[in-house]
């Protein structure tokens, strides 16, 4: 439990470029949740729809998980 308290009080810099790309906004849940997009994506694995999402977006990067995780 100590060690959980000492962490979160730790002082965290900013955040680094390549955590940066990984890190969705609001803008990009939107695009991936739109109703439209998951119509025309719905043949799509998740892998395919982790390509057309970079191709979209090319500063940023999602990975499968996270896209599942997001969808549910």
């Amino acid at each position: 439990m100590q060690h959980i308290c000492r962490q979160s009080l730790k002082h965290k810099g900013p955040i680094k470029p390549e955590k940066r790309v990984r890190q969705l906004d609001q803008e990009h849940v939107a695009f991936l949740t739109d109703e439209h997009n998951l119509e025309a994506w719905s043949g799509k694995t998740l892998k395919e729809r982790t390509v057309l999402f970079h191709r979209r977006f090319p500063d940023k990067r999602i990975a499968v998980t996270s896209l599942r995780r997001l969808y549910l």
